[in-house]
């Protein structure tokens, strides 16, 4: 892919304008769309008769799952979609606006978009009716996470980190002096802040970030303040999760894969036999998954301590790029839902050994 070779072009030491190449190419190059939204807009929702299914230039990047049965697509140009079945069939939901929906979340009932140009909507009624927030940016926002239904996290573009403390009535900065942060060989290349691609909390203490850069952002206390795991020396991150405060990964440019085993503090490659570009790792339980470029598709059933290489079921050449996935399980299974370029699959796990 074109973008993609593009992309591996640049090097940490062109940071300044790879992290924003990155991020115009990031999951096939969106271009940013700037112009915050201002006050609190009504944004209709209406649903298209019969399943959804994506055409090859549809491009969705944000999953999420409600309970096993609920969950929600969002992508490019306002694209939204909801299964009330686990999966198995979509609806098209028309959420008024065109920049490009880039994550959702939802806490029970309370659900969050974010996107283009600062873009937050908010539903209290399980997506029926979406209202705008105003997020006072303008940048991309590429991540949203809740601890609950009142204290939230976005993340984006140029170091952007918002916090709300009230479902989102009121965004904040939160604030980072990236001149302490990144190391001087990085400040005197002219870098200034990091393009930050995804969020994650594994209780309402700990959490971390990663952007470019190899860059990982760490919080103990709730996201009141952000600490420095490591920053400069390697290839972007563009996704990360921890099982538990302890046990968590990275995942990120040119097949990336780091590890760690002490809440961060210290980070270790692991071994994923790909070089395409990782953008989402997913776990549950013992069951994970990473998805990324050309249908890449990376499973574990024994909570990460294998993983196995190879790409998505039911693709055809040329293979889409894969920008998010979650897991769903019941007392017998476990599938994935894997969303991107043109593409929603289901996947299986082999089973236990």
């Amino acid at each position: 892919m074109r973008e993609r070779k593009i992309q591996r072009k640049f090097s940490c030491e062109r940071s300044r304008w790879r992290g924003m190449v990155l991020l115009l190419y990031f999951l096939v190059g969106i271009l940013f769309v700037s112009g915050a939204g201002i006050g609190v807009v009504s944004v209709c929702v209406a649903s298209d008769h019969g399943n959804f299914r994506f055409g090859s230039r549809d491009k969705a990047y944000g999953i999420h799952f409600v309970d096993d049965r609920r969950g929600w697509i969002v992508g490019d140009m306002g694209i939204a979609a909801m299964t009330t079945d686990g999966g198995e069939n979509w609806q098209r939901m028309a959420i008024s606006g065109e920049r490009p929906f880039k994550d959702i979340f939802f806490v029970g009932d309370a659900g969050w978009i974010v996107g283009d140009g600062g873009l937050i909507l908010h539903s209290d009624d399980g997506g029926k009716s979406w209202d705008k927030q105003a997020s006072g940016v303008r940048v991309a926002l590429m991540r949203v996470f809740f601890l609950n239904r009142d204290k939230g996290f976005t993340v984006g573009a140029d170091g952007t980190v918002l916090k709300t403390d009230n479902g989102g009535s009121s965004w904040e900065f939160v604030s980072l002096d990236w001149m302490k942060l990144l190391p001087g060989n990085l400040i005197e290349k002219g870098v200034i802040s990091i393009n930050l691609y995804d969020i994650f909390f594994s209780d309402e203490s700990s959490g971390w970030i990663v952007g470019d850069c190899g860059t990982i952002l760490y919080t103990s206390d709730g996201g009141k303040r952000w600490g420095v795991s490591q920053i400069g020396s390697l290839p972007s991150l563009f996704s990360v999760f921890f099982k538990n405060r302890r046990e968590g990964w990275a995942v990120g440019q040119n097949g990336f894969f780091l590890k760690t085993d002490d809440g961060g503090r210290t980070w270790k490659n692991g071994s994923v036999k790909t070089g395409e570009d990782l953008y989402k790792i997913f776990m549950r339980g013992d069951y994970g998954v990473i998805v990324g470029d050309h249908g890449v598709m990376i499973k574990t059933n024994d909570g990460g301590a294998t993983w196995l290489t190879g790409v998505a079921p039911n693709l055809r050449l040329p293979f889409p790029w894969l920008a998010d996935a979650w897991i769903i399980t019941n007392a017998r299974s476990a599938k994935i839902i894997a969303i991107g370029k043109g593409v929603i699959i289901k996947a299986g796990f082999l089973p236990e050994r």
